[in-house]
């Protein structure tokens, strides 16, 4: 299975140039091996999918991001977005997603016990942080009653209420969500 736009992509081949300094990059699915070729460094690396011990796949603003965490600490990070020139993108979209799925098939079986997840931790990070503004406001406003009578309980109870609406919401959303590799969740991918 070739594609016209891209040479040699198939479902156990996949050829990126992630950004420009880069350079371009070939991965390839090689019985229960993930060989990593790059153009630039002039290497070739092999990854046991047997070490994989974490999978996170992410899709933000249209870019998709399958990252592979190994036992022993490795991180190796695969995108859908090739790059050919400055401000020259091509969204492989539909390779990646084929290469990413053959990948996953293969994983089941080599690492069945990595964690797979979906999603970002960032919106969970900005409900921490709205939680903890709304706190510190909170306190900040209490201490202010404090010296000055006339300040309701409402003022004091409202930046609190406001954080806990906005950031319990973004907490629970936002983390990532655990998967399984047979089933890629959808909305992590790119469209």
């Amino acid at each position: 299975m070739r594609s016209e736009q891209h040479r040699g992509v198939t479902d156990t081949e996949y050829r990126v140039t992630p950004s420009l300094g880069s350079g371009a990059m070939r991965y390839t699915l090689d019985g229960d091996s993930l060989i990593v070729e790059s153009a630039k460094r002039r290497d070739r690396r092999s990854f046991a999918l047997a070490e994989v011990a974490r999978v996170r796949i992410t899709c933000i603003q249209g870019i998709g991001r399958c990252e592979l965490h190994t036992r022993g600490g490795a991180k190796l990070v695969i995108l859908s977005r090739h790059v050919r020139g400055l401000a020259d993108f091509v969204d492989q979209n539909v390779e990646y997603a084929r290469f990413v799925a053959a990948l996953h098939a293969r994983l089941a079986v080599a690492a069945s016990s990595a964690r797979y997840l979906g999603g970002t931790s960032f919106g969970f990070a900005l409900g921490v942080v709205a939680v903890v503004s709304g706190a510190a406001a909170a306190l900040v406003v209490a201490l202010m009653a404090g010296a000055a009578d006339g300040i309701g309980v409402a003022k004091v109870v409202a930046p609190l209420g406001g954080a806990l609406a906005l950031g319990v919401p973004l907490m629970r959303a936002g983390r990532g969500q655990p998967y399984r590799p047979e089933a890629l969740p959808e909305k992590h991918m790119p469209r």
